[in-house]
Formats: C-alpha cells, sequence, structure tokens
C-alpha cells in the first residue's frame, strides 16, 4: 500500500530490484503523481531462487512542497507455492513488450483477465507525459500496441529513457522503464 502527494515537476519514486553483489538496477515500477492509498502488487516470479534486494528510490528537486511518498503493508510472498488469501487479487494486466532498447518502433502486448477500460501512457523523465496510446475496453483476453517513438505532435523523441505505463479502472498500475535508441 502507498499514497503518493509528487509534484508534477519530474518528481517520483522509483521501486527496483538488483541481485545480491550486483550493481545492475532494475526498475519495476515509477510512482509520481497524487493517489490516495493505493494497493500495488508485483509478480518477482522470474526472480525466484536468486538472492536480490529490493529499492525505493525518490527522485525530487528542492523547490517542491508535496509530501512524498508513504508506504505501509509491504508484503513479500516468496513461496512457488504460495496461494493468495483473500485479500490478495492477482494482477488485472499482464504486459510484455519489446525490444528494449528500441530504435524505430517499441512492440506493446496485453493479456487481461476482463473487459475493464484501461490506458497506454508514455511518460518523460520529467514525469511529463508524451504520448496516450489507447483509452478503451478490451473484448477479448489479450491485444497488441505500437509505440512509433513519436509524441503527440507526431514528432520523434529523443533517444533516452521512457516510461510505459498501463492503468486499468481499477487502479492497477503497470509501468516499465523502456530506452530509445537515436
Amino acid at each position: 500500500m502507498a499514497k503518493i502527494d509528487f509534484m508534477n515537476d519530474g518528481d517520483h519514486c522509483v521501486v527496483g530490484y538488483t541481485p545480491a553483489g550486483s550493481s545492475n538496477w532494475q526498475t519495476i515500477d515509477v510512482l509520481q503523481g497524487t493517489h490516495d492509498w493505493t494497493q500495488y502488487d508485483y509478480d518477482l516470479s522470474f526472480l525466484a531462487g536468486q538472492n536480490i534486494h529490493i529499492y525505493f528510490r525518490v527522485i525530487t528537486g528542492s523547490s517542491g512542497t508535496a509530501d512524498g511518498i508513504y508506504i505501509d503493508d509491504l508484503r513479500l510472498f516468496a513461496s512457488v507455492s504460495y496461494v493468495p488469501n483473500e485479500g490478495h487479487v492477482a494482477p488485472a494486466i499482464k504486459l510484455s513488450y519489446g525490444p528494449n532498447p528500441f530504435t524505430q518502433e517499441l512492440s506493446i502486448r496485453l493479456i487481461k483477465q476482463d473487459n475493464q477500460a484501461f490506458s497506454i501512457d508514455i511518460f518523460n523523465l520529467r514525469g511529463q507525459k508524451i504520448r496516450s496510446l489507447t483509452n478503451k475496453s478490451l473484448t477479448s483476453n489479450g491485444e497488441s500496441f505500437s509505440w512509433d517513438g513519436k509524441d503527440y505532435a507526431g514528432r520523434e523523441v529523443s533517444g533516452g529513457i521512457y516510461f510505459l505505463r498501463v492503468s486499468s479502472a481499477d487502479g492497477t498500475k503497470i509501468s516499465r522503464k523502456v530506452l530509445k535508441l537515436k
């Protein structure tokens, strides 16, 4: 559970992991904006059997007066035979994307468990939304999209790090870091 109150000037919190003894930091999610208490669930099954460190890194300018982030009820489940309890909800959306890094086009594939509305947005490092790819309800279990590396005005964005965020109507948010090469 997290409550977020960041200034809309690029302030954010990066949730990530690194294998023990490594300096290879990997982003799981980027939290930004202002949200009341929300449950965030992350499937880390791809890390099974590894010794990892989880981190929360807050990036902020010095001029803001927003509260930042509050984190409560942090739970890690490590068993591969784990059966969810009544309060745990399986993610409504599964996301795959690639290639990462990309030069021309980023392919995005969503697999959903229901037909609720969702949106796909691209943000720059300052937290500014530079493109929305869709905002509709799926009628099938999966659908594919692509980002051509352009902003709202059809201009090609510069090479660098961007964040792909999928949000569903129930409040589920999935964010992934992507790298666009020139």
